[in-house]
């Protein structure tokens, strides 16, 4: 039956489910139907309960590195917004100097860094335009500008 309230499945949801469809034939050609059985619960609940575990683990020290940040937060202010920007863009590049989670981990962390200081810096960048008589400052748009325009290479 036809229903005119149905949600249409995105592309990138039809792409993931075909995706899903490839692997997973894939994976179980040419097995018995015991080894499939295995083979499904050994994807499926071990790595679940893995991430599980790894989540336990990781949230409590996230949380205490937070703590500060979200202590002094306050919603009446972007100056906040900006703090909380800067603090997680000085995590990620401290985490991918460690790890080297990408090809170009030296540049992405540079860049990182660069973004937080600068957006660190925008609020005296402001008052200084503001002093010479520059009432449409452009500081904050430049500097998120920046950051979205590199944002997906930060990851590859």
């Amino acid at each position: 039956m036809y229903n005119p309230f149905r949600r249409k499945p995105k592309l990138e949801e039809i792409l993931y489910e075909t995706h899903k469809k490839i692997c997973w034939e894939d994976i179980f050609k040419e097995r018995t139907r015991w080894e499939n059985i295995k083979v499904f619960f050994s994807f499926t609940i071990w790595d679940k309960l893995d991430t599980i575990i790894r989540k336990a683990i990781k949230f409590p020290k996230t949380l205490i590195a937070f703590t500060p940040i979200i202590w002094n937060d306050r919603d009446f202010d972007y100056a906040y917004l900006n703090d909380i920007i800067v603090f997680k863009l000085r995590r990620m590049a401290n985490g991918i100097e460690k790890y080297g989670m990408c090809e170009k981990s030296d540049e992405v962390v540079k860049e990182l860094r660069y973004h937080a200081d600068w957006l660190e810096n925008a609020e005296e960048l402001v008052w200084d335009d503001l002093k010479a008589g520059d009432l449409n400052s452009t500081v904050y748009q430049q500097v998120y500008n920046s950051i979205g325009h590199s944002i997906e290479g930060w990851w590859d």
